[in-house]
């Protein structure tokens, strides 16, 4: 028997509760638009429904169209269900244009399609830490359901162009801040207030404004254009050769110029067109790419069950090592910071808060989060309380010297579960921690720079490095929303193994007579953020390149 995608369900309050159930992720599919549309429709014709609440199963509001249908040719043939409505017909004629209440209750998160589902509503109530965002963005594409012709109308277009363009998500705090949530609660309490939101709209009944028609955060035309003008030629500062952006700046502005109703339309024209362009296609590669990192680690290890990592501890607290304690605390995670001297730590610690500080800019915490992530930071000279930590991660200069008398210290300190990880991004694992007694728990935790910014981390196994080990930094991996890479203690690892080559022929290039200043913009120019000499200079790479050329010498 088939599973309702769905349901919904009228309470004695005469509110009808449809819930989204399309796991893992309740994500938009012809079969849930023909689900919504058939309950709207129900719904419109019951008088014993006053107003409609939208939810999502499983604590989770809906993650958007499922990408891997991106990926397919636009062929309804190809699916297993036909749509019975358009989508762009269902969000604008069926759920806007309700006659009765409609409130999104949004748990979890609300992306993408999700966040355009949530925007048709009239009113969205939204719990504590729910990532709203439309990231398709990232995937070289646009939104398609009305995501650039309602977002500038809710939080204005200097903010909605942000989200759009950065495909940066936001916290439900944020979009109470921005005018994007209407009501921020407790998980526990969202149905509910979203019951008593939807009926407030009814008795007495309390006019709303539909997302599409509104212009009064926008602003007048000259204001609108000029904001647009210049979100061009910031883009073209960040974006080289590629279509997307200008796309949905284009379309956000005969949008705002010829009504939102025409905006849709040409977004969805946009959206359908950009699909299938190499852009798109290579994106959503990389989006699928980095997602399967772990998933032959995680079959070769059936059975095998993460530990939670739940105290650690960082040694070294320069730039690195400040910005893995503030990743870490940023995740809730408390941190034990040490250092030689108090004036070291405190130098730290400073630099811990400018990074939460600017994870708050970012929009990625509150001022109120960063407080409390902050508070997680103990600091010390030695190694007491060393003993009761789940992992260490040294984040020391590299002098392999140093890094193996700090790791034989920490052995003596630690419990043998502790894991014992070096953030090198040169030495070789097995070299740091040769003169360890159990080397099953020493790995490597390669950070990149800035590590509260940058998304990738290698997860480096020695031939003695246990699979309990990988598993759990794993696992932190996912907790941090890293990109976990594993990879072999080879010189340079991954990421800094294939810069070598990508070094040496620059510099071939450059024995040929090339100006390594003109290599560098030519590079840049083609959409890189800097070319390779300063890159080189930017980055302490010379342990590394030694090391990787020693190889092959």
């Amino acid at each position: 028997m088939a599973i309702k995608t769905v349901m919904m369900e009228v309470g004695g309050d005469k509110v009808a509760i449809m819930t989204i159930n399309n796991p893992p992720v309740n994500s938009l599919s012809n079969a849930v638009h023909n689900g919504l549309y058939k309950c709207f429709k129900e719904a419109q014709e019951r008088n014993d429904i006053k107003a409609i609440v939208i939810t999502g199963a499983d604590g989770k509001f809906c993650g958007g169209a499922d990408i891997r249908n991106f990926q397919k040719k636009q062929n309804a043939e190809d699916e297993s269900e036909k749509s019975i409505i358009a989508p762009r017909n269902l969000f604008n004629n069926v759920i806007e244009a309700c006659e009765k209440p409609v409130v999104a209750a949004i748990e979890g998160f609300a992306l993408g399609g999700g966040l355009e589902l949530a925007m048709v509503c009239h009113a969205r109530v939204a719990s504590e830490g729910t990532e709203l965002g439309l990231p398709e963005l990232q995937l070289g594409i646009i939104p398609g359901l009305g995501g650039t012709q309602r977002l500038p109308r809710l939080i204005g277009l200097d903010k909605a162009l942000d989200m759009l363009l950065t495909s940066r998500s936001i916290s439900a705090e944020t979009g109470r801040e921005y005018g994007l949530v209407d009501v921020v609660t407790h998980s526990s309490d969202v149905l509910e207030t979203s019951r008593r939101q939807a009926l407030a709209m009814v008795h007495p009944r309390k006019s709303w404004l539909i997302a599409l028609h509104r212009m009064d955060k926008v602003g007048n035309s000259d204001n609108f254009l000029k904001t647009l003008t210049n979100a061009r030629a910031k883009a073209k500062r960040k974006f080289r050769n590629v279509r997307y952006p200008f796309v949905c700046l284009d379309v956000v502005e005969e949008g705002l110029c010829k009504g939102g109703e025409i905006g849709t339309e040409l977004e969805t024209k946009a959206c359908r067109a950009l699909v299938n362009t190499f852009e798109a296609r290579a994106l959503m590669h990389i989006f699928f790419s980095q997602r399967s990192t772990s998933k032959v680690f995680y079959a070769s290890t059936p059975g095998l069950k993460a530990r939670a990592v739940k105290n650690v501890a960082v040694v070294g607290c320069g730039l690195m090592g400040s910005g893995i304690a503030a990743t870490l605390v940023a995740h809730n995670i408390p941190v034990l910071v040490k250092d030689i001297s108090s004036t070291v730590l405190e130098n730290g610690l400073k630099m811990i808060k400018e990074n939460l500080e600017g994870l708050v800019k970012k929009g990625k915490m509150t001022e109120l989060q960063a407080r409390d992530a902050l508070a997680l930071v103990k600091t010390t000279e030695s190694y007491k309380g060393f003993e009761s930590l789940d992992l260490v991660v040294e984040s020391v200069h590299e002098d392999l010297p140093l890094k193996q008398r700090i790791f034989h210290e920490l052995e003596s300190v630690c419990s043998i579960n502790c894991i014992l990880a070096s953030n090198t991004s040169a030495l070789k694992i097995a070299a740091i921690g040769a003169k360890l007694s159990f080397q099953d728990r020493m790995a490597g935790t390669h950070f990149f720079s800035p590590p509260h910014v940058m998304q990738l981390l290698e997860i480096v196994h020695a031939d003695q490095t246990s699979a309990q080990t990988v598993m759990d930094l794993l696992s932190l991996a996912k907790t941090l929303n890293k990109v976990p890479l594993i990879v072999k203690d080879v010189p340079g690892f991954a990421a800094n193994r294939l810069f070598v080559p990508y070094l040496m022929f620059s510099t071939f290039l450059v024995d040929l007579g090339l100006d390594p200043y003109h290599i560098d913009a030519v590079i840049k120019d083609f959409g890189m953020p800097m070319g390779p000499f300063r890159f080189y200079r930017h980055q302490d790479f010379p342990t590394c390149v030694t090391n990787v050329f020693g190889e092959f010498a």
